[in-house]
């Protein structure tokens, strides 16, 4: 029996050792074929939307050798900043290229030559992670699309560029440029198209999903865009914002086009003598639907929002034109009224479209010989208050009616006048308290108008586009009387009802604020602009995803021992 129990006992241990043994085995061989699987998980993932390089280059020799090779669709990966010392980086007829950069975080520069475009485009080119750009003070622009090419931007960034011509940063001459995802146009300059100019038949433009053009510059047409001859739309959640031109900050129709903002799109924050957000001139289509904005945007002249020039049709479907401001008419819109019945019956404006807080040089009624035009094209009921129809030159440019006046009212005074009367919207108002013998002056009460008073006897502000009532407060100090040293009771008179000048520096109303993008970074910072998902984050994610799987198995593992000992 002892030898039988020692030889049971030996075999017991073995296999025990045994189980031991292929249990280390079999968790190296695991954490081998994990590791394995995380090395091919990251030397394949990609951060960019085109997949992985065929081919990666380093300089501008590798980089024209590998345009010039391609022959099938050829996904190209810079791997550092690239500047190029004589023409364009050409993309010829038939070639399919995208550019992308391999790093794990931001993207590399293809610096174009000093008087040079950056690229040009005849056949097909995907921008998927780079930046198009030139040197501080040099000039060139940064893409050209001819007649035949088409330009597809994801990510990325075309910025700093300098033309004296059309697209400081993208021109289109006849071909497509369709920008989506998480692309930026930002920062250029240009006599018109700062962004991206367009002056030819045939052209299409599309801006879609995150994509941003802001901060650039014109000094004639469109900041943002110069859309001519052709078929443009802006959608998804799409902004054109912070862009500063003559005429059409954020985006300028002009000549025979057709735009389309809808979606969530979002025109704001622009600045123009006229059209701070868009100028539509001869021959256009402006439409705008959805839940799409134009907002926020200034005018020196006209057209806070929207500027239609005659022969332009603007189609107000749905969305808001909100907080707008013109130092001269048309808040919101403005339209020319040369013959009235034709002119604002280009205008239309549908139920539900919402206009709030735009703001102009002066209010106006509407007059009865024209009801009939407005109640055949404008149908919404939602006005910057405190109106309550369109026609008022604070939403639409109606100076055709009367100039609205409106009433500052003054109790409590002991003074004459009081600036208690009528006045103008934008006039400014100045109203006394006085002063009374047994008592100091302890501020004013606004009970209408919404209005802010300093708290001093004597005090001015701004008419709003509604009557204004106020009261004077005082505070017994001796015991003495309460007779006054001016007039008791109300002042009368102190009213102007002459018509202020404009004022170019007339504030924007605070609400409401489109939530708009911060600007994006300077030319100086772009280079540390990080990708959408770093790579350490996608790293981290990985292997703590391994780390569980193999915990897991562990457990697993360790329990099939202690059965299997048991048994």
């Amino acid at each position: 029996m002892g030898g039988g129990e020692n030889l049971k006992s030996t075999f017991k241990n073995r296999t025990h050792n045994l189980h031991s043994k292929n249990t280390i085995f079999s968790l190296v061989s695991l954490l081998f074929v994990l590791v394995l699987l995380f090395s091919s998980v990251a030397s394949t993932s990609t951060l960019f939307v085109s997949g992985a390089s065929d081919v990666t280059v380093k300089n501008e020799t590798e980089l024209r050798a590998a345009v010039n090779n391609a022959i099938e669709p050829t996904i190209i990966a810079l791997t550092a900043d690239i500047v190029l010392t004589s023409s364009a980086l050409n993309i010829p007829v038939g070639k399919d290229i995208t550019l992308m950069s391999d790093k794990s975080e931001g993207f590399w520069k293809l610096t174009g030559a000093n008087g040079q475009d950056t690229i040009t485009v005849d056949g097909t080119l995907t921008l998927d992670g780079i930046i198009v750009t030139h040197k501080n003070g040099e000039i060139g622009r940064g893409v050209t699309v001819n007649r035949d090419g088409t330009l597809i931007m994801n990510s990325g960034m075309i910025t700093n560029n300098v033309v004296d011509g059309i697209g400081g940063g993208v021109r289109l001459s006849g071909g497509s440029f369709v920008m989506s995802d998480d692309a930026v146009v930002a920062n250029n300059t240009a006599q018109s198209g700062g962004g991206v100019g367009v002056y030819s038949s045939g052209s299409f433009f599309s801006m879609s999903d995150n994509a941003v053009v802001t901060n650039n510059t014109a000094y004639s047409y469109g900041g943002g865009l110069s859309l001519d001859f052709g078929s443009f739309e802006i959608f998804g959640n799409a902004v054109v914002a912070n862009n500063t031109a003559a005429y059409g900050g954020g985006v300028s129709l002009y000549m025979e086009c057709f735009f389309k903002l809808y979606g969530n799109a979002m025109v704001a924050n622009n600045t123009a003598a006229y059209g701070g957000g868009v100028g539509i001139h001869w021959g256009v289509t402006f439409s705008m639907c959805d839940n799409a904005m134009v907002a926020n945007n200034t005018a020196a002249y006209g057209g806070g929002g929207v500027y239609v020039t005659s022969g332009s049709n603007a189609e107000l479907l749905g969305g808001k034109v909100s907080g707008n401001v013109a130092s001269g008419n048309g808040g919101g819109v403005w339209i020319t009224d040369d013959n009235f019945v034709t002119d604002f019956g280009r205008l239309s404006v549908a139920s539900g479209v919402v206009f709030e807080n735009n703001r102009a040089s002066t209010a106006y009624s509407r007059a009865s010989t024209h009801d009939a035009v407005y109640d055949a094209q404008i149908k919404s009921n939602s006005w910057t208050e405190p109106f309550t129809q369109g026609y008022n030159n604070y939403d639409i440019s109606y100076t055709a009616g009367t100039l609205l006046t409106y009433s500052v009212s003054v109790s409590g005074n002991y003074s004459s006048p009081s600036g208690a009367g009528t006045y103008l919207t934008d006039s400014t108002v100045t109203v006394n308290a006085g002063s009374r013998s047994g008592y100091t002056f302890s501020g004013w009460t606004v009970t209408e108008g919404g209005i802010t008073l300093s708290n001093t006897p004597t005090a001015t502000f701004t008419m709003p586009a509604r009557n204004v009532a106020i009261t004077a407060n005082w505070t017994t100090v001796t015991s003495g009387g309460d007779g006054g040293s001016g007039s008791g009771g109300s002042g009368s008179g102190g009213g102007s009802s002459s018509k202020p000048s404009p004022s170019p520096s007339t504030p924007t109303p605070s609400e409401p604020t489109p939530s708009t993008p911060s600007p994006s970074p300077s030319p100086s910072d772009s280079g540390n602009i990080e990708s959408k998902f770093p790579i350490t984050t996608v790293l981290v994610i990985v292997i703590v995803a391994l780390v569980i799987v193999v915990l897991a198995v562990v457990g697993i593992v360790v329990w099939l021992l202690r059965k299997s000992s048991k048994a």
